[in-house]
């Protein structure tokens, strides 16, 4: 299955398909995110939640140094007019500055076409948190390993 990152809302909208791969947004966060803020825009690493029952079987063994169970975070929803400003934002970016697109594609020498894959991942995103938009369904984005 491998590292993804990917919008999930927080109910269906009747006829979306999601066809959002999110591998590799999910490879380039950190560089997407570094970017984002260069643009001063909100990262997309803002918008990351799960659900405590998510988190609870990946930290199940995790405890603090007393011994005490980690306490965890409630689920957070976003508006998706906020994620669309940070996506439409970097869109705008990466399509006009290819040479942005040169520097993903450097994060995996092993994928010369990374940088066309994140913006095919941020233009899923888009139209899934569009329709979300006009609907007023909130979002997070999701992160699995």
């Amino acid at each position: 299955m491998g590292i993804m990152t990917f919008v999930t809302l927080e109910r269906p909208i009747r006829g979306l398909k999601d066809d959002m791969s999110g591998k590799a947004l999910a490879w380039c966060q950190l560089q997407v995110d570094a970017l984002a803020q260069r643009l001063k825009l909100r990262p997309l690493d803002d918008f990351i939640s799960c659900p405590p029952e998510d988190l609870a079987e990946l930290m199940e063994d995790l405890k603090t140094p007393t011994g005490e169970a980690i306490e965890l975070p409630e689920e957070q929803w976003f508006d998706a007019e906020d994620g669309l400003r940070t996506v439409r934002g970097l869109l705008a970016h990466l399509r006009e500055n290819p040479a942005e697109l040169a520097k993903l594609d450097r994060v995996d020498r092993d994928d010369p076409g990374l940088g066309d894959a994140v913006v095919e991942d941020l233009e899923s995103a888009e139209r899934l948190l569009s329709a979300a938009a006009k609907r007023k369904v909130r979002f997070h984005l999701t992160c699995t390993y």
